[in-house]
């Protein structure tokens, strides 16, 4: 297919074009599962704010390209128009005070209400204005420079035309350079034609009094707005009909939590923090809370239930971890070993340790109709693979499945509590369902355990 597409016309810009789908494909398929609508999103994102989607007419040669002067470094055209050469340099410095790497700061002297410029405000102002010209002249070389054959340059100055004409003939000496405003003058002095002669076998310039240019048309104004305010409602009002290519294909338990997060497009990436960033910071609750869920999943129960001191076996642990790389040594300090010790002494925590079959950390993925997760969904018949992972699941003494799910939030009173529980049943609801289909045992009691609060809340 490349090969096809290289013998169409503009065959390059073509085939480079057909290179960056695939190469965004691939990135979005990296990273994301919202399906085409989504990736139709992430395509516009890219035309909107990077760089990663543009067309590479540049590489054909049947055609106008149109770039910065920056962006043309190191190519080169038959032709060049270089336009709006007329624009004046803006290497005015207004502020009260100015700064410069070598004659540090320049301030304004005020002496009887009067604001005067310093020596020192002045000696910087002239050296910034010198360094800006500076750089105004290197793209200036960099523009002419481009044209293999031919270079046109385009300006419209408000300056009298005698002024700019006497410029042919000026002396382009240090004077003339530094108190020109515009490429335009800059090329003007560079010339070196005398009088009205406006050509020579280099250059030749065109004159074009602007008082000669066809007028446009002004535009009729309409007083025809409010019969299109209908049309206007209707495009705003307008629902998409094919609302099944908006559910999105799988979505994580945790992201279920929030009911925007179920519509396609608001799932978020979560983003890792760099290695300096980890080196110096605290962690966050967030993190702490991984870290305490890590610990309970590698925990060896056996050794816990034999245990004379709990609390020395669960240091002992934790040393055997950090030994073995398991556990960061910088992440000690966030290890609340009463907290641990709290979770295996409580009723839930003897329970576990006397069970013969613990699973923690359970992953799962479960297939879910789409009208049960969204309200917006209850005509589709469309299925969503819905993911997880279960904390804890153990069998009691009757043989009866448990489930139980700790958090690391903390609730001040009675009212905070009963919103974090609504706030997690939903997820803990999904869990037990997930279990239930795939092993087709009945899960009896699911569990919150408030590992902050020491208290293990019953979730019907």
């Amino acid at each position: 297919f490349p090969e096809f597409v290289l013998a169409l016309p503009y065959g390059n810009a073509r085939r480079e074009n057909l290179k960056t789908f695939i190469n965004l494909s691939k990135s979005y398929e990296s990273f994301s599962n919202d399906g085409l609508y989504g990736f139709l999103n992430f395509i516009e994102y890219n035309k909107n704010n990077s760089k990663s989607v543009e067309n590479n007419d540049s590489i054909s040669d049947e055609c106008v390209n149109y770039m910065t002067i920056h962006k043309s470094k190191g190519l080169e055209f038959p032709v060049v128009i270089l336009y709006s050469a007329g624009s004046q340099f803006k290497t005015t410095r207004t502020n009260s005070f100015l700064l410069n790497k070598d004659l540090g700061v320049g301030m304004e002297y005020v002496s009887d209400n009067y604001f005067i410029n310093s020596i020192q405000k002045k000696a910087i102002s002239i050296t910034e204005k010198k360094e800006d010209l500076s750089e105004e002249l290197r793209l200036l070389y960099v523009a002419l420079t481009r044209a293999k054959e031919k270079v046109i340059v385009t300006g419209v100055s408000k300056k009298n035309l005698d002024t700019l004409l006497s410029l042919l003939d000026t002396k382009a000496d240090d004077y003339q350079i530094l108190n020109s405003l515009s490429f335009l003058e800059w090329i003007l002095l560079g010339c070196n034609l005398t009088g009205k002669n406006l050509s020579n076998d280099l250059f030749e310039i065109n004159i074009i009094d602007r008082t000669l240019l066809p007028k446009g048309e002004k535009a009729q104004e309409s007083n025809t707005f409010s019969e299109d305010i209908p049309k206007i409602k209707q495009h705003l009002n307008y629902k998409y009909p094919y609302i099944d290519t908006l559910i999105p294909m799988k979505l994580s338990v945790s992201s279920m939590k929030e009911e925007e997060n179920i519509r396609i497009g608001k799932n978020t990436i979560d983003l890792i923090s760099p290695s300096f960033e980890k080196e110096e910071s605290e962690l966050s609750l967030a993190q702490k809370g991984s870290l305490i869920h890590f610990i309970l999943e590698i925990m060896d129960l056996d050794a816990i239930k034999k245990a004379k001191n709990l609390d020395e076996e669960i240091k002992r642990q934790t040393d055997f971890f950090i030994n073995q790389g398991r556990i960061d040594e910088k992440d000690r300090k966030y290890i609340d070993t009463d907290i641990l010790s709290s979770f295996y002494e409580s009723k839930t925590g003897r329970e576990i340790l006397n069970s013969d079959n613990v699973l923690r950390e359970l992953p799962f993925t479960l297939s879910v109709y789409a009208k049960e997760l969204h309200k917006d969904y209850k005509e589709s018949d469309e299925e969503v693979l819905v993911q997880g992972i279960i904390d804890l699941l153990y069998t009691n003494k009757e043989g009866n499945y448990i489930l139980v799910d700790y958090k690391t939030s903390y609730y001040k009173d009675e009212k905070d509590k009963k919103r974090l529980i609504e706030h997690y049943t939903f997820q803990l609801k999904y869990y037990k369902n997930a279990v239930e289909k795939i092993t087709k045992r009945k899960v009896v009691n699911s569990y919150i355990y408030f590992l902050n609060n020491k208290e293990a809340v019953e979730v019907r």
